[in-house]
């Protein structure tokens, strides 16, 4: 992985760490640290594989050679890091046992950490290694609910860009403001986009929205914002569901950051959706903080992560579902599973086309 590059780069060390180590395929994920006998069965040599150290412990310093050639001052501690996702989990305080946090970016995270490996006996969720010592992450993704936002803006919402530029605001929070008028449910309307993740056999449906009439007043621009919206923590919901069917466990409460969190109308409906108060933290661009804590843990600024987290992550505001809202989308839900469904029946008759499928499906 690239951190594992900078810090051979920075110390001449060759080093992993287990959060992103164990996504080789090669690892053992209780014991933290390489399956030899996983590369032994592939034919693969046994001797290749670097010392693993805990995210937040020190790898070594900074070089002679590298203090030359970049300024850095020799021997200047350098510490392991960790995986995106993970770093983003320690920015929001998201350290133990049955927390959660969706990131919302391009693609969309749904992270849930437990104390124990329990896999999925049907491989739809992986489970990765926090970047926190013995604790575990079910993590399951939502494709391109970002991505097909920008698409949207782009390709239909010109106007409200226009205005933004007069005005020196965002077309997204003028788009907002109009789709908060939308009722929850979007008048029946449903889209697929993203599936629920099925990591076995991962493909998704072609692009569709559906069940809509030709009424101007109810069925515009802004319907078809808020659908994708309400889309994305629909399968959220799904991919939730799921981990809590492997793992017995819900959260409480869902640390929603990145991107889509700047949105207040897209926090509501995710509350409304999940039947779930939804935190959203100051810093939602948190996977830098993250690495802040690990180095600050590193050094021995902090005791651990954890309760550096908790010390240093404030909160912008916290969303409560609404009850009306919550009914409207748990009705709607089980229509939309079917609704998605059938158009991956559509796809894999070679109907219509898929949005994104695993090479070799």
């Amino acid at each position: 992985m690239f951190n594992d590059w900078l810090i051979y780069k920075l110390t001449g060390i060759l080093s992993s760490e287990p959060s992103n180590g164990c996504t080789t395929g090669i690892f053992d994920l209780k014991k933290r640290d390489w399956d030899v006998q996983i590369s032994e069965d592939c034919g693969l040599k046994n001797n290749i594989f670097p010392p693993v150290y805990e995210s937040g412990t020190v790898v070594a310093g900074v070089s002679a050679d590298c203090a030359d050639k970049t300024g850095l001052c020799a021997g200047t501690p350098v510490v392991a890091g960790g995986g995106d996702a993970q770093l983003g989990c320690i920015g929001v305080s998201v350290t133990s046992k049955n927390q959660a946090a969706i990131f919302g970016g391009s693609f969309w995270q749904y992270e849930f950490n437990t104390d124990e490996v329990k896999m999925d006996s049907q491989c739809r969720v992986r489970v990765n290694c926090h970047a926190i010592p013995n604790i575990w992450q079910y993590e399951a993704l939502a494709f391109y609910p970002g991505l097909v936002m920008r698409w949207y803006r782009d390709g239909f919402c010109q106007l409200e860009e226009m205005e933004a530029t007069k005005t020196g605001t965002d077309p997204y929070y003028l788009m907002d403001k109009k789709a908060a008028e939308i009722p929850a449910g979007c008048y029946g309307m449903m889209c697929t986009f993203s599936d629920v993740m099925n990591y076995i056999e991962w493909k998704h449906a072609s692009p569709t929205f559906t069940n809509f009439a030709l009424d101007a007043n109810k069925y515009n621009r802004y319907t078809f914002y808020r659908s994708i919206m309400e889309n994305s923590c629909m399968v959220t919901k799904g991919n939730m569901e799921m981990v809590q069917e492997v793992t017995g466990n819900m959260p409480d409460h869902i640390v929603f950051a990145s991107g889509a969190s700047k949105s207040p109308l897209w926090c509501q409906i995710l509350a409304d959706v999940l039947g779930l108060p939804v935190r959203v933290p100051k810093i939602k661009e948190a996977t830098a903080l993250g690495a802040a804590i690990l180095a600050g843990v590193g050094v021995g600024i902090y005791s651990d992560a954890g309760t550096a987290a908790k010390k240093l992550v404030k909160w912008d505001k916290e969303y409560l579902p609404n009850k009306e809202s919550t009914d409207v989308y748990d009705e709607m839900y089980g229509k939309w599973r079917e609704v998605y469904a059938a158009q991956l029946a559509l796809c894999d008759k070679k109907i219509t086309k898929n949005m994104w499928i695993a090479p070799g499906l």
